[in-house]
């Protein structure tokens, strides 16, 4: 997902925690229902510091595949929990590409950056198969090669595979890079 133009403006997806949302590597794999949290603190007599080891690092895609939080591991294995965590990831990146769509009455282009957008050629191709409906049609030998377009010509929607240039630094830990909201 993006920056979303330097985060002004309204987004309805903003939540206070990371937790919510895409399953990523350890980080919370789906929306937590607060019964689940009111659960384990109560059924599991939870403490707060375990619930945070147990949501924050051991959830996500490492505790949808229960193998690891790197994705070149998990697309190596032939586990079927490491195949339900990629096809997981997959909805629910299609399901996020819905959510922006729906208001914007549709989107011109997708783009995929960053370790596994840059380098999954099986997670593009997922991705781009559930939005097709959005007019997204992928040519998969351009997938398969790596190179900048993935989509056909003929797509209404185009997908892309940009390189991730930014040089690492702790705005990655700050939302919106560090900038401020709304001005």
């Amino acid at each position: 997902m993006g920056d979303f133009s330097d985060c002004i403006g309204w987004f309805p997806g903003l939540l206070i925690t990371p937790a919510p949302g895409l399953a990523r590597r350890n980080l919370d794999a789906l929306t937590t229902d607060a019964g689940v949290v009111l659960h384990l603190i109560q059924q599991k007599v939870m403490s707060a510091e375990k619930l945070v080891e147990v949501l924050y690092r051991r959830s996500g895609v490492l505790g949808l595949s229960g193998i690891s939080s790197d994705f070149r591991e998990i697309l190596a294995s032939d586990e079927p929990r490491a195949r339900f965590a990629v096809e997981v990831f997959c909805y629910r990146v299609a399901g996020h590409i819905a959510s922006l769509a729906a208001p914007l009455g549709g989107l011109d282009g997708i783009v995929f950056t960053a370790g596994v957008g840059e380098n999954a050629v099986p997670v593009r191709s997922a991705i781009c198969r559930e939005c097709s409906w959005l007019g997204l049609e992928l040519d998969e030998a351009a997938n398969r090669e790596h190179r900048e377009r993935i989509s056909t010509p003929n797509s209404r929607v185009a997908a892309y595979v940009i390189k991730n240039r930014r040089e690492p630094d702790d705005r990655a830990t700050r939302p919106c890079g560090g900038r401020k909201l709304n001005g």
